[in-house]
């Protein structure tokens, strides 16, 4: 549906579209464009499935919305990206709850056991989620070193909760990037995966080090199955060092810790804690 400058409207409930194949949503033109629009109706929702992906192809300066028509990712993937040739750092929004799940939420990923779906986000474009993220398993990830945004709740007032799965940022061998997670809470409960420079730690000069890091707006509570993996490159680290690998927000300290041990590609010998001099980050330390 390239440049849908109309809204596509519903005008009846419990209507589904079923995405099988490929569906590209293109952006439209200014900062306040409804795509799709089911306003005033229930149970609305986009269903990509099996193997289906579905693309929303924004652009910087342009924010589109799917009015009450949230989107089910099960076994399939969604992509958040810019169109080729626009400007980074589009803005799609996405409102209303997925029917018939337990949990609340805009955008729920699922799937089979052994199957997975994705929730990726590139060039620096935010996805909010009015009503709320939740995953069960899959991933959300983001593929390139921009940084890019998960906003969950209208201005980040929302919760964000991964259940299961993973949360990927950037690809280990492409450089180092950020997701910002804009919420009043992020309720972690599944893989972390990110890459670090073992030769460039935090410091005066360097704040946080050279690493994939989530930044949280709110608080960061990581449960009981919480894990980590970490990719180390240009090891091994020199002794007494820090990277700064979740940024949480001004006295909003991190509650739980990751299982332990961690996981490190190659086996490298890293603590992973809460930093005690300052609680609202999370360190890996040499």
């Amino acid at each position: 549906m390239p440049f849908s400058y109309v809204p596509l409207k519903f005008t009846n409930t419990n209507l589904t579209i079923s995405v099988y194949g490929t569906m590209n949503v293109e952006h439209g033109t200014g900062a306040n464009n409804t795509l799709l629009d089911a306003t005033g109706q229930s149970n609305d929702y986009i269903d990509v499935i099996q193997g289906g992906t579905l693309n929303y192809l924004g652009s910087g300066g342009v924010t589109d919305t799917f009015k009450n028509m949230p989107v089910l990712v099960y076994d399939a993937d969604f992509i958040v990206t810019t169109a080729t040739g626009t400007p980074n750092s589009g803005t799609l929004i996405v409102q209303g709850t997925v029917p018939n799940q337990a949990n609340n939420a805009s955008v729920y990923v699922s799937g089979d056991p052994g199957i997975f779906s994705t929730m990726q986000l590139a060039n620096g474009d935010i996805l909010e989620c009015d009503d709320g993220y939740y995953q069960d398993s899959g991933t959300l990830e983001t593929t390139d070193a921009t940084t890019c945004t998960l906003r969950v709740g209208a201005g980040g007032g929302g919760t964000a909760t991964v259940a299961g799965g993973a949360v990927k940022i950037d690809q280990p061998d492409v450089g180092y990037g950020q997701l910002t997670v804009a919420a009043i809470t992020l309720n972690f409960n599944g893989q972390l995966v990110v890459a670090m420079d073992a030769s460039n730690p935090d410091s005066v000069n360097n704040p946080g080090g050279i690493r994939d890091w989530l930044n949280v707006s709110g608080v960061t509570k990581l449960q009981n199955n919480a894990t980590l993996t970490v990719f180390v490159n240009n090891g091994p680290p020199a002794a007494n060092n820090k990277w700064v690998i979740i940024q949480d927000g001004q006295n909003n300290n991190i509650a739980g810790n990751f299982v332990m041990p961690i996981t490190t590609s190659p086996q490298t010998a890293l603590g992973a804690k809460v930093d005690p001099a300052n609680p609202n980050r999370y360190i890996l330390t040499s």
